[in-house]
């Protein structure tokens, strides 16, 4: 006796599932139809099409607010993360084909900390791919061609560049044991040497005003270009860093810092992936190998932050 032939699976249109997905992260119809480059109608009329292929809403309209259902963010996050696969998986057989040069413009703590020591395993999987790693701090022009990948803290608003958020991170003060120990309150800053970079020397102020000490001046300031020459002053007793946390404690020199004032810290925005929305099968390989990257170790980062 055979068994009965399995039933015939269907899926609702996958146009319908792409619209979902992105009112989903962007927030809103009228954003998720500029992402896919459609009118807010042919977004609307698509998540209609899954509503009626599922019997059951997938968002919830309150006034101007769009909110997914319970089910309906189950389903949207399902849905992303398997377009990201198959994208991925498309974008991996394409650079297979097509050896070529890759250029990737990183921050320096980004690249020696985390980037650098997993370079192995996107080698393994693209061994005709040469790789080009620009760690200078400057923005790299990712319009003028200036690199394929960019990897940034801050990156200005641009249409033409596709962005994926890699890590949230906070800024908080570290610096070596001894003087750790001489640092009972935010006030102490008044008496102490702060280090601090050469762009973005703003977040001392910010992180000042938040501990409740804005009108405190520290005695002297030791200033660099790079986060690792900072990070180097730090662990040789120099001064005390307003460092990003989780990543810093990446850097195997910072795991011999203390952070004085553990329950302090200031949102300091996030690392960031750009790439041209043109970007070739290398990048998007790339772009799609660092996410999933991240994503694995996110427990990780969060596990190594003693602030």
């Amino acid at each position: 006796m055979t068994d009965p032939p399995a039933p015939k699976r269907t899926l609702p249109p996958l146009t319908a599932l792409r619209a979902a997905a992105a009112v989903a992260r962007t927030g809103g119809f009228a954003s998720a139809a500029r992402a896919l480059g459609v009118t807010p109608s042919a977004v609307s009329h698509q998540v209609r099409r899954l509503e009626q292929w599922l019997g059951a809403p997938v968002f919830e309209r309150d006034g101007q607010a769009t909110r997914p259902t319970p089910m309906g963010a189950d389903l949207c996050r399902a849905v992303t993360d398997a377009f990201e696969n198959v994208e991925a998986a498309l974008a991996a057989a394409q650079a297979r084909c097509a050896p070529s040069t890759l250029r990737i413009a990183a921050l320096p703590l980004f690249a020696n900390a985390w980037l650098i020591p997993r370079l192995g395993g996107f080698e393994q999987a693209y061994p005709k791919l040469s790789l080009d790693i620009d760690t200078g701090a400057h923005i790299a022009d990712l319009r003028a061609r200036e690199a394929d990948v960019a990897i940034r803290t801050a990156l200005p608003a641009d249409p033409t560049l596709e962005t994926r958020k890699l890590l949230d991170i906070r800024g908080t003060p570290v610096c070596a044991p001894p003087l750790a120990s001489t640092l009972r309150r935010p006030r102490d800053l008044a008496s102490a040497t702060v280090i601090e970079l050469s762009v973005g020397a703003k977040g001392w102020p910010d992180w000042l005003a938040a501990a409740g000490a804005a009108d405190v001046t520290p005695a002297r300031v030791l200033r660099f270009d790079t986060l690792l020459g900072a990070l180097g002053a730090a662990v040789a007793g120099r001064g005390v860093m307003l460092a990003p946390t989780p990543l810093i404690w990446a850097a195997p020199e910072a795991r011999a810092l203390a952070a004085p004032f553990p329950d302090k810290k200031i949102d300091a925005g996030s690392y960031v992936l750009a790439l041209r929305r043109d970007a070739g099968a290398a990048s998007q390989a790339f772009a799609a190998w660092v996410a999933a990257e991240m994503r694995a170790d996110l427990p990780r980062l969060r596990g190594l932050d003693r602030s």
